[in-house]
């Protein structure tokens, strides 16, 4: 329920983005900030890798939102270069 991407040509740091008590963060260069709160938690966060042959590489990120007025699943996907 996390995803860990470290790039040595922009930084020590890696980027993260993972589900904390029903919030989506994200944390870049050590600091952390949420990308969702209480009024729309996250209830699931998915990460699936598509490698390929050769690069680029796919990560498809699924979450669910979900209170008693709603329930939505978004999925993105993003090729990694």
């Amino acid at each position: 329920s996390s995803l860990q991407i470290t790039n040595p040509d922009l930084s020590n740091n890696p980027i993260t983005l993972q589900l904390n008590n029903a919030k989506l963060e994200l944390t870049i260069d050590g600091a952390t900030i949420e990308l969702t709160n209480s009024i729309a938690p996250v209830t699931e966060l998915a990460f699936t890798l598509s490698p390929g042959s050769t690069p680029p590489t796919q990560v498809q990120m699924t979450f669910r939102m979900q209170n008693q007025y709603y329930d939505e699943v978004f999925v993105s996907k993003k090729l990694i270069r």
